[in-house]
């Protein structure tokens, strides 16, 4: 419990209070993508980032791969070769945090990026069938 609020915590205020904070009061709601200018183009950005670079780094899994394709067949023993095929450790804390900083981004910005809660479907949607392929 501890470890999900220290994480869940340290998310949310780098991904929704940090920008608020750092983008002029005249530019909250300037929309112009080309310049990148304004919360709007920040937080379609921060939704596509968190989707793709989030998702394809756990659907890699480069420790998983190294330990099944290189380590497991140079194993003296059954034994040996059977704990290189663990899965990866998955924290409880650290997913939960994940998905609850992307409700709260949605939830944080809805009154001027109400296009949010559809990133946010599709986001957790992404996650979910990521965690189960790993699973």
């Amino acid at each position: 419990r501890s470890l999900y609020f220290k994480i869940a915590l340290f998310r949310w205020m780098n991904s929704t209070v940090v920008y608020l904070g750092l983008t002029p009061f005249t530019l909250t709601l300037q929309g112009d993508v080309t310049k990148g200018h304004g919360i709007i183009p920040k937080m379609f950005g921060q939704f596509c980032m968190n989707m793709v670079v989030s998702n394809s780094i756990r659907l890699s899994d480069i420790g998983g791969h190294i330990r099944r394709h290189i380590k497991a067949p140079r194993q003296k023993t059954q034994h040996a070769m059977n704990i290189c095929f663990q899965g990866s450790a998955n924290e409880l804390a650290e997913r939960y945090s994940d998905m609850s900083m992307i409700v709260f981004m949605a939830i944080f910005y809805s009154s001027i990026f109400p296009a949010g809660f559809f990133l946010c479907a599709i986001n957790l949607t992404l996650k979910y069938f990521v965690d189960k392929f790993n699973l």
